[in-house]
């Protein structure tokens, strides 16, 4: 016999696939705007060059015009990490709020992805 206490830990599953459900139907603001690569590393460094825009004109058999690059900014970014998560009580079981339930973990998933 399940009790009451023990109903959140048998829903793990199903509140895990509601949550997936949930957040595979929302296009992820950070997808929308950043591109996504994946990376084990902490952090990320990017480095930002400067070229020319156009390359002098030069008669025929004359000399290269030489163009210089040269590395204007280094930023370097910490991946993060956002949490969060929904309470679910006794009493919510108790009174029968199962929708509720399921409904504060879709809205989990779909703040989730809209957080960048």
């Amino acid at each position: 016999m399940l009790r009451i206490a023990d109903w959140a830990d048998a829903q793990k599953p199903i509140l895990h696939k509601v949550f997936d459900v949930a957040w595979d139907n929302e296009d992820t603001t950070y997808d929308k705007c950043i591109k996504v690569e994946e990376s084990g590393d902490a952090y990320e460094t990017d480095l930002q060059m400067q070229s020319p825009d156009e390359i002098a004109e030069s008669t025929e058999g004359g000399m290269y015009t030489r163009v210089e690059v040269e590395n204007i900014r280094k930023q370097t970014y910490t991946h993060s990490v956002f949490k969060g998560e929904i309470k679910i009580t006794t009493e919510m079981v108790e009174d029968g709020k199962y929708r509720l339930i399921y409904d504060g973990v879709k809205h989990l998933a779909r703040a989730a992805s809209r957080t960048v």
